[in-house]
């Protein structure tokens, strides 16, 4: 079973991610921000983060650095809207996805399922 550590500022986007990835087998781990993921990161063997700062495009970045420089050969899902797709798409590391928010939820579960097979 792939473990998934969600990065969210908002409860209740963490908890609807949670519900979704857990419904279709995974672990989750869910924490509310950059600080806290260092930790949980150092702490578990995640085969997979999603950051979903919500509304916060600053933390966002520093998230994905901190995460990318620290564990480069981890896949990395940035769920961004579409204001801000094109932005990471063009600054991506190998390791760094991006879903565009506007998608749908099983478009969201089959980026997923990819990124861990």
């Amino acid at each position: 079973m792939a473990t998934i550590l969600i990065i969210e500022n908002l409860q209740c986007l963490r908890d609807l991610l949670s519900r979704a990835l857990v419904e279709k087998g995974y672990r989750v781990l869910n924490v509310d921000s950059v600080e806290s993921a260092q930790g949980c990161l150092d702490d578990s063997k995640a085969d997979l983060v999603l950051i979903d700062l919500y509304h916060d495009r600053s933390e966002q970045g520093k998230a994905l650095r901190i995460v990318s420089k620290k564990y480069p050969h981890l896949p990395i899902l940035m769920i961004v809207g579409s204001d801000a797709y094109g932005h990471y798409l063009h600054s991506a590391q190998s390791n760094v996805h991006i879903f565009d928010n506007s998608g749908h939820l099983h478009e969201f579960k089959e980026k997923i399922a990819d990124l861990l097979h």
